[in-house]
């Protein structure tokens, strides 16, 4: 290759020096940004206060029965996978270095028999990004780096500035925070990719299991929207517990589980068009000694599910959790897996390859110098 057929650098990497431009520091006015897809949540006075089972104020665990009907097994499961890298830090006009975060993406479903063996091949959707804040960045300069970035099969995502205490966005140049914020948009990218590789399966069966939040669904028919319909029962298993999913009634329950016991089923409000979501938890695991809430996971289904299997599916579904649980190791303690999830995880890992053969690939094609230094994570 000649000098003159080197691929040229992309202006989004281009090292441009300070220049006395403007900063947008000097005539800052804050204001509300853009919601984030991953912020779609309630307000704090409309978390989970509305009983579907009635019990006493104080709630007792509800027993599991032992072998759950097979009615109420799932026809497939989802999850996602994410490994990234720092790869290097762009430049903005006035000299300060905005981190770049490269990432590789996938989500995927498989068809799952009753003992929650996966029937592959699995239906898979990946992408490869580059995220980081680009507030600061000129529009023109962003648009010749999306089309140059995609010449190379990767995506740009655009991510804002961090939200302060009021919510509202403030500008920062520590780079801590705006690699985090870029992490955190290449992560969101993950929950429309759940929702294209369910609906690529969905002739696969009309039940599935994933990992996150029912409200971050991209699918037509499962939208948060109240008028969707339910012709698709999906339910989601949740290992981190918001302070907006706590019932006020199930705070105290939660923590007194024994394995193979739930909490009554509680409603997670909807808000503005957003729907219902019937939620309840369930422990799979003994509790950490230094973690009462380890061992959790909370489930959370649409209220159109909930009307067509009641207390009997939450049974059963809590039931085939337990059942199909992966047994964490002794000294990790948490609430491990399920064995369905953690199969096809295992296998999305598996066809993602490694992040540094594209960082490595980047690196040539750009030219960036040598002190670009890029650490990988997962």
């Amino acid at each position: 290759m000649t000098p003159n057929d080197k691929p040229s650098r992309p202006p989004l990497l281009e090292k441009v020096g300070s220049h006395t431009l403007l900063d947008p520091l000097r005539s800052f006015e804050p204001v509300i940004g853009p919601s984030s897809p991953r912020l779609h949540e309630p307000p704090e006075d409309l978390a989970g206060t509305m009983d579907l089972e009635r019990q006493p104020l104080d709630w007792a665990p509800v027993p599991l029965p032992d072998h759950p009907s097979l009615k109420y097994f799932p026809t497939m499961v989802l999850t996602t996978c994410e490994t990234g890298a720092l790869l290097c830090h762009a430049t903005d006009p006035a000299g300060r270095h905005l981190p770049v975060w490269l990432a590789l993406l996938a989500a995927g479903a498989a068809p799952v028999d009753a003992e929650g063996n996966l029937d592959l091949p699995l239906k898979r959707v990946d992408e490869r990004v580059i995220s980081l804040c680009v507030d600061s960045l000129p529009e023109g300069r962003v648009e010749e780096s999306i089309a140059l970035l995609a010449h190379h099969g990767v995506r740009l995502l655009t991510a804002q500035w961090p939200l302060g205490r009021d919510g509202r966005r403030e500008p920062t140049f520590r780079p801590l925070p705006l690699l985090e914020q870029a992490r955190q948009r290449a992560h969101a990218e993950l929950d429309p990719l759940l929702g294209e590789a369910l609906h690529a399966s969905a002739p696969a069966g009309r039940v599935a299991w994933l990992e996150g939040r029912l409200r971050r669904m991209h699918l037509p028919g499962l939208g948060p929207d109240k008028d969707s319909t339910d012709n698709l029962h999906v339910l989601g298993v949740e290992r981190e517990h918001e302070r907006d999913m706590l019932h006020p009634n199930g705070a105290r329950c939660r923590l007194d589980l024994a394995v193979g016991q739930r909490t009554p089923a509680f409603v997670l409000p909807g808000y503005g068009r957003a729907r219902d979501l019937v939620s309840w938890y369930v422990r799979l695991h003994p509790a950490n000694r230094l973690d009462p809430e380890s061992g959790l996971v909370r489930v959370e289904a649409t209220r159109g599910w909930w009307e067509n299997h009641q207390a009997p599916g939450v049974d059963a579904a809590s039931a085939w959790m337990v059942h199909l649980r992966q047994v964490p190791a002794a000294q990790e303690g948490g609430a491990g897996d399920l064995r369905p999830l953690v199969a096809l995880r295992a296998a999305l890992r598996a066809g993602l390859g490694g992040v540094e053969h594209l960082a490595a690939e980047l690196t040539e094609a750009w030219d960036l110098a040598t002190n670009d230094r890029w650490s990988a994570s997962s």
